[in-house]
């Protein structure tokens, strides 16, 4: 079982900070996995966000508010266009190495003057 540690006060505020957003927010620190959660005294489990910060400091209002069920339309929506960019960038990267081989090809076809295709390692 995960030994919490309740964060009643710290030095950036998170924990009144988190309260004034939804009074069942706070804060604690997971003693087994080492790392900061936040959690939701009326739900079940009480589990709401992780934190991937080493300190409780003002991205943890900024991770609490984004992550909200107000605001999944927007963060789904962000997640969708970063998902996009990313399978842009992984299809330019896979034209350009297309693009790169192609030209190896070429060259290698015109030094050798032989009609062989050569084998993959030899590209």
């Amino acid at each position: 079982m995960d030994r919490l540690v309740h964060i009643r006060g710290d030095v950036y505020d998170v924990a009144d900070r988190l309260r004034e957003i939804d009074d069942g927010y706070y804060p604690v620190y997971n003693l087994t996995k080492h790392r900061y959660e936040i959690h939701h005294a009326r739900q079940k489990p009480t589990l709401c966000v992780v934190l991937p910060y080493d300190s409780l400091d003002c991205r943890a209002i900024d991770r609490v508010l984004r992550t909200r069920v107000d605001n999944v339309e927007k963060f789904i929506q962000e997640m969708d266009c970063q998902n996009e960019k990313i399978t842009r960038d992984m299809e330019s990267q896979q034209i350009d190495e297309m693009r790169y081989k192609a030209n190896q090809l070429g060259k290698y076809i015109d030094t050798t003057r032989t009609r062989v295709m050569p084998q993959y390692k030899e590209i």
